[in-house]
């Protein structure tokens, strides 16, 4: 099961859980389609730094995506 089918299968069986969801991916398709989800996107490759700037802005926003 990739990333997308996993989140697919969390909205549907547990719709009630709030989560922080950062996505990793060289699939440029799968980012245009994850854009209209509550998750935030790295696309591959990517710099390590901002990988950690990234959950940094997510942790300390107290955003649940």
């Amino acid at each position: 099961m990739n990333g997308y089918a996993v989140l697919e299968t969390l909205e549907k069986q547990r719709p009630e859980l709030s989560l922080r969801i950062i996505i990793i991916t060289a699939d440029v398709r799968a980012a245009t389609r994850l854009a209209q989800k509550p998750v935030k996107i790295i696309l591959k490759p990517f710099a390590l730094r901002a990988v950690f700037a990234l959950i940094d802005e997510t942790l300390k926003s107290g955003e649940k995506t």
